[in-house]
């Protein structure tokens, strides 16, 4: 919705067509939809051409997503001093046409298109791409037990509302997308465990872990979609010593996820196929941050 005023404190007068960012109109099966639009901030860049900055979203089917609201760009047209950027059957593309403005150097790590992006945890610091789940009260992560890897120390701190886990992770950005991870790791006791999360907020995600389960070192899929609803989808043994590596995969594909594992590198047994990825999704779980994959560590001893 668009209004204009001669003074901050009003009053405002509306558009003579409002809203002028919508895709209320359109039909939700449409190819290759955008939805969820809105907070669109103006700009006028240095050639003189003005573009909206505005969020949006990319749903898979049934207006569900799992990569949360993203941000979109438009060109802004004036009409009679009167900003446009969609009319009648207009849609949000996929792709626009770039600003008259230099181009800038590639950044280190992607961020639009698609992509592979590796880390080795060989520099001093986390990459910015990296997120915790709230503040952190202690350390416990390092980058240099040994150099060139993430060590994570498992405590007893879960996913619940006020914890703050043993967890890295960073955001899922495409909606065909895969997370490999190799990992080195043998639970002391009954009910600890480590491995990859598919993690969407502290009551929908999935834990591909290594654990122990009766005495034996397993590997599972835990499912959590909602209040008392945790099971385990899938188990079995884990072969070889507990200093060998361990090859976790995470295979998203729209509402369906794969999750894999491996005693080689690049021989993958396949665990549980297509899992129901909208647990994910903010249709179900609410918000609009979107899903991340994680590195996720826990102890069951206080």
């Amino acid at each position: 919705m668009v209004f204009r005023s001669s003074a901050v404190r009003g009053p405002y007068t509306p558009g003579p067509v409002n809203p002028i960012l919508t895709q209320r109109q359109l039909a939700e099966n449409r190819p290759n939809a955008i939805s969820s639009t809105g907070h669109a901030d103006f700009v006028e860049t240095q050639a003189g051409e003005w573009w909206a900055v505005f969020l949006g979203a990319r749903p898979y089917a049934d207006d569900m997503y799992n990569t949360g609201r993203e941000t979109f760009m438009l060109p802004v047209r004036w009409v009679n001093e009167w900003p446009e950027m969609l009319s009648g059957s207009e849609t949000v593309p996929y792709v626009v046409k770039r600003p008259t403005l230099p181009a800038q150097p590639a950044p280190a790590v992607p961020t639009h298109g698609n992509f592979t992006v590796r880390d080795e945890f060989s520099a001093p610091a986390l990459a910015m791409n990296w997120e915790l789940i709230r503040t952190p009260r202690e350390h416990w992560y390092w980058l240099d037990r040994p150099h060139g890897s993430l060590t994570l120390l498992p405590r007893h701190a879960d996913f619940a509302p006020t914890g703050q886990p043993s967890f890295v992770g960073r955001r899922q950005e495409h909606l065909v997308a895969s997370a490999t991870t190799s990992m080195t790791y043998d639970p002391a006791v009954e009910g600890d465990k480590a491995g990859l999360v598919a993690f969407q907020n502290d009551l929908h995600y999935y834990f591909l872990a290594v654990a122990r389960v009766g005495g034996q070192r397993v590997i599972q899929l835990e499912q959590h979609a909602g209040q008392n609803t945790n099971v385990v989808l899938a188990s079995a043994p884990l072969q070889g010593s507990a200093g060998a590596p361990v090859y976790l995969k995470i295979q998203a594909r729209g509402a369906r996820y794969d999750f894999s594992y491996g005693t080689r590198p690049g021989e993958w047994t396949v665990l549980q196929a297509n899992a129901d990825g909208t647990i994910l999704s903010t249709k179900v779980a609410g918000g609009f941050v979107g899903s991340m994959f994680g590195l996720y560590a826990y102890s069951a001893s206080p």
